[in-house]
């Protein structure tokens, strides 16, 4: 048996008798969603619709246009930049192809904006019938499955060339 009395309020919500306006929110931040920046890797909070942070949005306003990827563009020196794009919910396939992704770009040495698009709107302006997906330059080259690191660094030279 409980020592408790039977009276006892410890158990009960200590904020019942207040008006719902004035008891604490179980949702601290309502309207705002937490997101990563596919750029710095910033985690923040935001209320708009892309997961770009305002900081990396400022440096490079030419490349990033309404917070979609730029589709390719000739950088300074005439280096071309790529538009990497991962299609899916954000599962653990998905962040395999994305982190596959990240390192075919690296041991390439190109400079890549690699995008997670978990919008199923998005998605499906591609011709995608299973994730994850992946599209370089808005080309889809891979769907349904997760591509080795050979195969993502052939697209990408490809779209390059």
């Amino acid at each position: 048996m409980s020592d408790k009395p039977a009276g006892c309020t410890c158990n009960r919500d200590p904020f019942a008798g207040l008006p719902p306006e004035m008891r604490p929110r179980k949702d601290p931040m309502p309207g705002l969603r937490k997101a990563v920046c596919p750029v710095c890797g910033l985690n923040y909070w935001t209320n708009r619709n892309t997961d770009v942070c305002s900081d990396c949005e400022r440096k490079q306003p030419a490349q990033m246009s309404a917070g979609s990827a730029p589709n390719m563009q000739i950088q300074s020196g005439g280096k071309k930049m790529l538009s990497i794009k991962v299609l899916g919910p954000g599962c653990d396939n998905c962040k395999k192809v994305e982190q596959i992704a990240h390192q075919a770009v690296d041991a390439l040495g190109v400079e890549a904006y690699v995008e997670k698009v978990t919008d199923y709107a998005e998605i499906k302006k591609y011709p995608i019938l299973a994730t994850p997906g992946l599209v370089v330059n808005e080309k889809l080259v891979c769907a349904g499955r997760i591509p080795n690191q050979a195969e993502v660094t052939t697209w990408l030279t490809n779209a390059l060339a």
